[in-house]
């Protein structure tokens, strides 16, 4: 009885998604009846602010494994046998295979010279203002490998061989709805990487984000402040920026079964 009583609430939460959005309603679906009984599913959103990104960093982001250590990432282990399925989505919300020959500090570089951005941290041996917001988005565990693999079973271990599984298109649509989101949020051109990683325990994309900001002059330049603190340059706005910034998330997500979840600073 209690069983059906959850299911009942999930359709009533998810069911916006169903309706509007009937390309996602198998996932949905499939989600609805395997979800356990308590496992509420939420979405993940952390915000890193960085100084610089190294080679070594990047590489590990797009998977360069000419560099980096096999099977290890940033984030933990990541399954060499799924790495092909991971993907970026660059600007115009194309989707396309990981490009490992173009390294994070280079897109970086691009993007600010193609915009007369000035890097006040060029030059300097040890880099002194935030001028990178690594952006994690991802959910549950349970949600998001429905979305990528669907029914497919994923083996775990070192020996795991899942070279068979296929991305599914419902991983491909919640990035992209992430991308534009980010991008109607803080401008597209100001992110300068945007790659989902299928090959870890749990799927999530990896924004690379810089905070470029424009005068009324029209001149441009990076200001961690104004682009995610505001005016009111304190702690207490920021955590309130956050939290904003959840809540206009969860509305995104809200169609994947994703739920808003208790912000971490506020407990």
């Amino acid at each position: 009885m209690e069983a059906q009583i959850w299911k009942k609430h999930l359709i009533r939460k998810y069911s916006v998604g169903i309706i509007l959005y009937p390309f996602l309603s198998r996932y949905i679906i499939y989600l609805i009846d395997s979800v356990s009984m308590k496992e509420q599913q939420n979405q993940f959103l952390r915000i890193e602010p960085l100084k610089r990104i190294t080679i070594e960093q990047s590489n590990a982001i797009l998977r360069n494994m000419v560099s980096v250590a096999k099977g290890k990432s940033t984030h933990g282990t990541f399954d060499n046998s799924r790495t092909d399925l991971n993907f970026e989505v660059g600007k115009g919300g194309v989707i396309s295979e990981v490009d490992k020959t173009n390294s994070i500090p280079a897109r970086i570089e691009h993007l600010l010279k193609s915009q007369d951005v000035k890097d006040p941290n060029k030059g300097k041996e040890t880099p002194v203002y935030r001028t990178i917001a690594n952006v994690i988005l991802g959910g549950s565990k349970h949600t998001m490998r429905v979305i990528s693999f669907g029914k497919q079973n994923i083996q775990e271990g070192s020996e795991a061989d899942n070279s068979s599984v296929r991305r599914m298109g419902g991983i491909e649509h919640w990035a992209l709805d992430m991308y534009t989101f980010l991008c109607k949020k803080y401008g597209e051109n100001c992110i300068a990487a945007f790659i989902v990683h299928l090959d870890v325990d749990t799927p999530y994309a990896n924004c690379i984000l810089i905070p470029i900001v424009e005068s009324k002059k029209g001149t441009k330049r990076i200001s961690w402040k104004k682009k995610f603190v505001g005016q009111h340059d304190s702690i207490m706005a920021y955590k309130q920026k956050l939290i904003e910034l959840h809540d206009e998330l969860a509305k995104v997500n809200l169609k994947y079964g994703l739920l808003r979840g208790e912000s971490f600073h506020t407990k």
